[in-house]
């Protein structure tokens, strides 16, 4: 027992069980971390572990490598019994898979689960990790998540959901994972591709323009220069102080390569304190700034990125920062756990209306993003300019303008948000899964779609007719429930009305409504 909750701990709390040595568990200094743990409990008063240690044979202490691998697979049995028996008990799940390279640079599925617990709780547990033996196609990966499920003690008949990435192995319709899954006697095993991967893939798309990626870059340059350097990054906290008094941030974002809200809010840090940063840079690459004595490598990269702080540089990240700012609160209302996926729609849909507005309206918007990228030049000393034509051009856009403001309309604003347009319009078609209409059900969608949410409900149960459990009584409780929301409308409670799946779970009664929270 001492072993176990020895195991654990270090489980918890992300303790290596060896550590650096494991070699002689009576020399202090040669104790692996579960070895030194256990002693440490018979310093504390442990009797019965010290005369277990001290009086039995060497091959019978149990506290060898051999022995703690046994008892970590010990462990995770037990847990993996516990999660099946619950989610056996909840009876319908969806798999989340994606694939994972480890230190060694093997191939890895990554699977998890997601259900609803006996206390009405949306959950999401990690199963396990599978190594892709068999490599990454469609088949082998499908084979592997049908292996895992079975020896989880669960059926696929139960599965109602995948939810992994857009590439061809896994989503592809003829021998991607999820199609062949679905084909294989489990349609109602819907593939959802996550919308939140789906948005931030067509952020990425959409900056691949080449004035865009230099602009990118050169944010990602200029974070870096400061937050890799301790000394280099105080100097820019002077020149903040000194600048900006009443500034309440310090230090650049990161550009994270896969999150494209870090990078949005990157851009934001670089145009709320391009003043400093531009101050720092020169005085680096001056070699000044009071006692400072900066080496020839951060003058250099100093000068480098203060070259790069252009005019066109500050009209990209003022324009590319403005319309990716309309993309945040889709996409961190998309990171959430129990978001419905009428509410996704409905999000998607305030998206895809706010871009049209403002590619109708592009002259009068381009033009107010315009003066703020002037102003912002002014502050640093930068004049407005614009590149000039040349016959044959592959890096940059070539289209010729009159003015610089309008060069910029047409070779970056204007191609930009037809690039977030496009690009959001062919991922966020509009969804015919009949499980998509399953969310009318949640009280808030439904008092708003009083004249279509039974129709959408009774489209979903005729899909999932199998899996209702009174369809008889079906009619009945739509009745009722809506009779139950409109009342509690009627009565001045309308802040007390779910507006999410998981909310409306925690307040269903099962027995009275057993078909609506099979639905939800």
């Amino acid at each position: 027992m001492d072993a176990f909750k020895t195991i654990i701990f270090c489980g918890r709390n992300n303790i290596p069980l060896r550590g650096r040595h494991d070699d002689d568990p009576t020399n202090e200094s040669l104790q692996g971390n579960f070895q030194a743990l256990l002693y440490f409990r018979i310093d504390s008063g442990d009797e019965v572990l010290q005369n277990h240690l001290e009086n039995s044979s060497p091959n019978a202490t149990y506290i060898s490598k051999t022995i703690q691998i046994e008892l970590i697979t010990t462990v995770g049995k037990y847990i993996l019994g516990g999660l099946s028996r619950e989610i056996r008990e909840s009876k319908y799940f969806s798999i989340l898979a994606d694939e994972a390279a480890d230190i060694s640079n093997k191939e890895n599925m990554s699977i998890a689960l997601r259900f609803v617990d006996r206390n009405k709780k949306i959950r999401e547990e990690f199963v396990g990790f599978h190594l892709c033996e068999e490599g990454t196609s469609g088949r082998a990966i499908k084979e592997m998540i049908e292996n895992a499920v079975t020896d989880l003690g669960l059926s696929l008949d139960d599965c109602r959901g995948q939810c992994y990435d857009g590439a061809g192995n896994m989503a592809g319709r003829l021998n991607g994972a999820s199609s062949l899954i679905a084909n294989n006697k489990h349609e109602k095993a819907i593939y959802v591709h996550c919308m939140s991967h789906r948005l931030n893939l067509c952020v990425a798309d959409s900056c691949s323009l080449q004035l865009v990626k230099n602009m990118m870059t050169t944010v990602r340059k200029l974070s870096e220069f400061f937050n890799n350097s301790p000394k280099r990054q105080q100097h820019l906290v002077e020149k903040i102080k000194e600048q900006l008094p009443d500034n309440n941030h310090r230090v650049l974002i990161n550009a994270c390569r896969t999150r494209w809200v870090a990078r949005i809010d990157g851009m934001d840090r670089i145009v709320e304190m391009l003043l400093p940063v531009a101050s720092a840079l020169e005085d680096i690459s001056m070699n000044r700034g009071g006692d400072e004595n900066w080496n020839i490598d951060s003058r250099n990269d100093a000068q480098s990125l203060l070259n790069a702080i252009t005019f066109q540089f500050i009209v990209a990240i003022v324009v590319v920062r403005h319309i990716l700012d309309l993309t945040r609160p889709l996409t961190l209302k998309l990171q959430r756990k129990e978001i419905d996926l009428v509410k996704a729609k409905e999000e998607i849909s305030l998206l895809k209306n706010a871009l049209a507005d403002m590619r109708r309206d592009i002259d009068a918007r381009h033009h107010i993003l315009y003066d703020e990228a002037v102003t912002l030049a002014a502050s640093i000393g930068v004049q407005p300019s614009m590149p000039r034509v040349v016959q044959r051009q592959v890096h940059r856009a070539n289209v010729p303008a009159p003015t610089p403001e309008s060069h910029y309309r047409i070779n970056l604003t204007t191609p930009f948000l037809d690039h977030c347009s496009q690009h959001i319009e062919r991922r966020f078609q509009d969804e015919v899964y009949s499980c998509y209409k399953g969310p009318y059900i949640t009280p808030s969608v439904m008092l708003d779609n009083l004249a279509s949410w039974k129709d959408n409900v009774r489209q979903f149960c005729d899909y999932y007719r199998r899996d209702i459990p009174n369809v008889g009584g079906l009619e009945a409780e739509l009745v009722m429930w809506e009779r139950l929301w409109r009342d509690r409308q009627n009565g001045g409670v309308a802040a007390d009305i779910p507006d999410r799946i998981s909310e409306a779970l925690a307040v269903v009664d099962q027995q009275a409504f057993c078909n609506i929270y099979t639905i939800e």
